[in-house]
């Protein structure tokens, strides 16, 4: 079996995913991801809001993107 790593992202209901890519590794995977909430993040910061305060993703614990593993015969 080889392990395929395939990036979701959060939708805009509870428990919703879409999957986004896949990757053979993980450390590919999750620089996707990170990259990604990145650019989510600067989108966002362009939006002007007085609501409240926006944080980076290094300052927040959720996430928008994730990564898991998937199995899969050869």
């Amino acid at each position: 079996m080889k392990t395929t790593y395939v990036l979701f992202r959060a939708g805009e209901n509870y428990g919703q995913q879409s999957a986004v890519g896949w990757f053979d590794t993980e450390i590919a995977a999750k620089d996707a991801a990170i990259r990604m909430e990145w650019d989510e993040c600067r989108k966002e910061a362009e939006i002007p809001s007085t609501m409240s305060r926006l944080l980076s993703p290094d300052d927040t614990e959720y996430r928008r993107f994730s990564v898991e593993p998937l199995d899969r015969l050869n």
